[in-house]
């Protein structure tokens, strides 16, 4: 029986009906049986009929897992037990939880079903927040711009730079900040590179952010009663010239 080791207190458990087929009862219901209590930290399975009406049960559920089309509004995932059907489907066999190709490939596919039902809460954020593996390939993004300007690019690049790779494998660094050039005058737009670190100290990725350092800056220069000062103020003495005003 497959388990996965994921900290289940860290997910949002989603509700999903799953639909058992007349024609392949024993099959449906053995594997979303397993399914079940292999993904606990993801789904909680309410088994029943295909042939049930699912419209006046949405509100109940997250999203429908299927043998069979259906007519359904709820986020819809489907399985099936013919080989090569298409892929937009899983097929399902016995080694559904024994092999570990299939098991991961299984993961892959529930994983990207959870994530598209799940509020992506930092796709709110104004600016780009994404994340790389170890291997410094890209996981997860916000889709959301690294600058302010019109028409930034809103695509993350599939893997970090190699520059930037050369620098994070410096044990010694543990971030790195990265003014953004093309800011509008009242921003100071900040790209930030942070490693990641598991709770045995090992590396687990690395997470790109670009944030507005202005409202930052401002709020502690206000609190601590200081400014910033060009260049030619900081060897002249008196003179203290701000270069912006309180935001």
């Amino acid at each position: 029986m497959y388990r996965n080791r994921y900290d289940k207190t860290m997910a949002n458990i989603k509700k999903i009906l799953a639909l058992i087929p007349e024609n392949n009862r024993q099959t449906a219901e053995t594997f979303f049986t397993e399914l079940a209590e292999g993904f606990s930290y993801l789904f909680r399975l309410e088994l029943d009929n295909a042939s049930a009406h699912v419209s006046h049960k949405n509100s109940q559920y997250d999203g429908v897992f299927t043998f069979s089309e259906i007519d359904c509004p709820l986020p819809t995932l489907k399985f099936t037990t013919k080989a090569a059907e298409n892929q937009q489907t899983f097929f399902v066999d016995r080694t559904c939880f024994t092999n570990p190709k299939t098991v991961l490939s299984l993961t892959r596919y529930l994983t990207e079903f959870y994530q598209k039902i799940q509020p992506d809460i930092l796709s709110y954020l104004p600016y780009r927040i994404s994340f790389f593996d170890q291997s410094h390939r890209l996981v997860y993004s916000n889709h959301k711009p690294e600058s302010s300007l019109p028409l930034s690019d809103v695509d993350s690049p599939k893997k970090l730079d190699e520059a930037l790779i050369q620098e994070l494998n410096d044990e010694e660094i543990s971030s790195l900040h990265f003014p953004v050039a093309e800011s509008v005058f009242d921003q100071i737009l900040i790209q930030s590179y942070q490693k990641l670190y598991d709770r045995q100290n090992q590396l687990i990725g690395t997470l790109e952010s670009v944030h507005n350092f202005k409202p930052v800056l401002s709020a502690y220069l206000k609190e601590t009663g200081q400014a910033l000062v060009g260049w030619s103020d900081t060897t002249s003495g008196p003179s203290v010239t701000e270069v912006w005003p309180d935001s």
